[in-house]
């Protein structure tokens, strides 16, 4: 099994097409990354809820946009990790499987919306951090015998 790494998470620059009275953040091509199988919208209501994420998946590859707010994202292959700031609807974040990903929402009312490349299943998570660093460096471990 090969487990991704930091360089595949990749910031995305939406198309911007700007009017008199919009911008238009425009996502195409989508079928360079996956086929999206699942959207899902997450609103942050106020100051208690401000961590989200906090988990790996074993198939999911996710888009993640912040159209409304902004979220500090941070990504670890369990031996690298970046921290992105994403705070216009301009951008998005490519993040392949086998990442571990954590969100902060810095704002209230902050909107994050995320494309995903296969249905909710909860099988696919990876939720404790310990559990996702022994499976990543099991596989250098397995590489090296």
């Amino acid at each position: 099994m090969t487990f991704n790494t930091i360089d595949e998470v990749k910031i995305i620059e939406l198309n911007t097409i700007n009017s008199k009275n919009a911008s238009l953040f425009v996502f195409e091509n989508t079928d360079n990354y996956f086929e999206i199988k699942r959207i899902f919208t997450v609103k942050r209501h106020n100051e208690e809820d401000y961590q989200r994420g906090r988990h790996a998946h074993k198939r999911d590859q996710q888009i993640v946009t912040c159209p409304h707010g902004s979220i500090k994202f941070l990504v670890s292959d369990g031996k690298t990790q970046k921290s992105f700031i994403l705070d216009s609807p301009k951008n998005a974040i490519y993040v392949p499987c086998y990442i571990w990903t954590e969100t902060d929402y810095l704002e209230n009312d902050t909107i994050v919306t995320v494309y995903s490349s296969h249905p909710f299943d909860e099988s696919s998570y990876i939720r404790e951090y310990d559990e996702f660093l022994a499976l990543v460096n099991s596989q250098g471990e397995s590489n090296s015998s």
